[in-house]
């Protein structure tokens, strides 16, 4: 089953995998893009948003990441693709990009034009 969400997002209800049920986690679709979005995550220093966004054949194009950028985080803050040290690095599928916000802080220089 399926609620119409934001910006034509559509929420799944479904149960989603045990180790995802740690924090809140949404899972959401669009077009050929599926999302697990999960508004407060809690890490060692702070909490923090996180998306997953995937496609089952490609990489999501940069046009459909700013798209869940727009769609999910606030347009103040930063948002962060990360590309962890190689023995952090957790693949669980072969076409996902995972965005990161930090919730009431700013953790990058600020660059001004």
């Amino acid at each position: 089953m399926t609620t119409q969400a934001l910006a034509g997002w559509w929420k799944l209800e479904k149960p989603l995998p045990s180790f995802l049920q740690l924090t809140p986690t949404f899972a959401y679709t669009k077009g050929p893009m599926q999302l697990l979005y999960s508004p407060q995550e809690p890490q060692s220093d702070g909490l923090w948003q996180h998306a997953s966004v995937s496609c089952s054949d490609r990489y999501p194009t940069w046009e459909e990441i700013k798209d869940v950028r727009d769609t999910f985080f606030d347009p103040e803050a930063d948002v962060f693709q990360v590309l962890p040290p190689k023995r952090e690095y957790v693949n669980l599928h072969p076409n996902c990009f995972h965005l990161w916000s930090p919730i009431g802080r700013r953790v990058t220089p600020q660059v001004h034009p």
